[in-house]
């Protein structure tokens, strides 16, 4: 039974994580068990514990120009272990592109070998589309001064 301190920890991170829109998982290796909180499905446009979530319908959600690097990126984590960090963009199934900055970390055991990848993914989306805005208008002025 779960205690009413662990509950409520619990839902403080569950709000925390909606608030900020930052998702967690995790991936056991040996089991192929991957585990997403309920904001990562939402942020995947997915109803918190619709599906189950494996590799593969990881990088099926991924955006078909990065499956390739993300793919790459995970199996490199793992090779190394430690720190891993990336920006990917995922498809929701209404079609939305979410841009998503990852950071996980890969866990390995006594023996070198690792077992576990865990981590966040934030939705950047909104920063991602303010940035590019300004770029686009840095561009326009600088048009504008070479110009005139």
């Amino acid at each position: 039974m779960v205690d009413g301190k662990t509950e409520a920890m619990a839902r403080q991170l569950d709000v925390a994580q909606a608030i900020t829109h930052v998702g967690s998982w995790e991936w056991d290796l040996a089991s192929g068990v991957v585990s997403w909180s309920d904001e990562l499905y939402r942020i995947y446009g997915f109803v918190p514990g619709e599906l189950k979530i494996t590799l593969e319908v990881f990088l099926a959600a991924l955006h078909p120009d990065d499956r390739q690097r993300i793919g790459a990126e995970v199996e490199a984590a793992m090779q190394r272990g430690g720190r891993f960090a990336w920006v990917e963009r995922v498809v929701r199934p209404s079609g939305e592109v979410r841009v998503l900055d990852t950071i996980g970390e890969v866990i390995k055991n006594e023996s070198g070998q690792s077992i576990t990848l865990i981590g966040t993914c934030r939705d950047i989306t909104a920063e991602a589309e303010l940035m590019a805005a300004r770029v686009r208008a840095e561009r326009v002025q600088s048009g504008a001064q070479s110009a005139g």
